[in-house]
This record gives structure tokens, sequence and C-alpha cells, in this order.
């Protein structure tokens, strides 16, 4: 799978570590194999910061994504792990590779998501923001890219992209250049 995902070696080493340690714990009897190997796999990429999705890993791994997550849940539990949240800056890179999205997308994209995390958007699906990141900063760019189409690469509902590009528009709107209204020495100007 790691192969399959082109995946540094370090996840996958780190993911072998786990399962070891998921087996001998007995911490996931009577699931399948399967699952235990992407659960295993997303629990390391999670602790190397390499983006990923438990859907990806349901179509290599040939198991069902509640199933993966429901095990990967019990995995942190079992094993106490306090993972870090995720990063949806590496999302960004992924998706708008996969886009074809210029480098200016791509960095207005990456800030989109810095802001919106700030904002307090940050706990939505890292891939439907990523996506939403996108499209906001490829229109904003002249770029001809469709929330369908992102939705799509992303694999993620249209439905979801929509709501949370619009929700990253309101609150761009709302915040109106809050950012760049400071004077020279770092001030507010109220």
């Amino acid at each position: 799978m790691a192969t399959e995902l082109t995946l540094p070696q370090e996840v996958e080493g780190d993911s072998e570590r786990i399962c070891d340690a998921v087996v001998d714990r007995r911490i996931a009897v009577g699931r399948p194999l399967n699952v235990v190997a992407a659960s295993s796999l997303y629990t390391a990429c999670r602790v190397n910061h390499t983006p990923v999705t438990i859907r990806e890993l349901a179509l290599v791994s040939g198991s069902n994504p509640k199933e993966i997550g429901g095990c990967y849940r019990s995995i942190v539990s079992a094993m106490n792990m306090n993972l870090p949240s995720l990063n949806g800056s590496s999302y960004v890179l992924k998706l708008a590779a996969k886009a074809n999205a210029s480098e200016g997308s791509t960095t207005l994209a990456v800030e989109i998501v810095r802001r919106a995390t700030d904002w307090g958007l940050g706990d939505r699906y890292p891939m439907t923001l990523a996506a939403a990141a996108v499209y906001t900063a490829s229109l904003t760019m002249g770029e001809n890219r469709t929330q369908a189409g992102l939705a799509d690469l992303a694999g993620v509902s249209e439905a979801s992209v929509r709501d949370c590009a619009k929700a990253i528009r309101r609150l761009m709107s709302a915040r109106g250049g809050e950012d760049e209204r400071q004077t020279k020495d770092g001030q507010r100007v109220s």
C-alpha cells in the first residue's frame, strides 16, 4: 500500500512497527488484516505529517473507510497516542499538484488555509478545506477550475466544497483586509 501511494520509507517503517504493536497487544482482534494494515499505515502517516486520506487507503487496501477509521481510533486509544492535528496546507499542496494549479494559486491556497484555520475552519475535513481553498484561490487568480472537478480530485462531495468555499468567502469579506489595516510599526488602526 505504501508503495502504491508513493509514501516515504520512514512512513512505511513506522507503519510496520505500529502494525506489529497492534498485533502483539491484540488491539485489533477480529478485524481483517487489510484493515489493520491500512489503519497502521494511516497512523504512521499522521505521525509523520504525511497527507493521505482514509479514502485513499480504502481504495488501495480494498477495505471499507469506516472500518479503517474505527480501527485507527482503536489504535490511537489503546496505544495512548497524542497525534498532531491534520495540516491543511500539506493537503493543499497535494491537491494543487493533482489539479495542475499554478504556483500563484497554490501559494494563495496555502495562505487561505492558514487564515481559515485561524478563523476556526481548521476542524473541517482537510481535503474539503484544501479543495475549497484551491477553488477560491483559482477564482482569485482567474484560473478555470470547478468545484465538481476539485471535489472529484479530493475525493469529497461537491456540496462539501461549495459549503466550505462559501464559508471562506464569507469570512474573507467579513474580515475585509483586517490584516492590512496596520501601521508601519505594527499597531492596529481603529
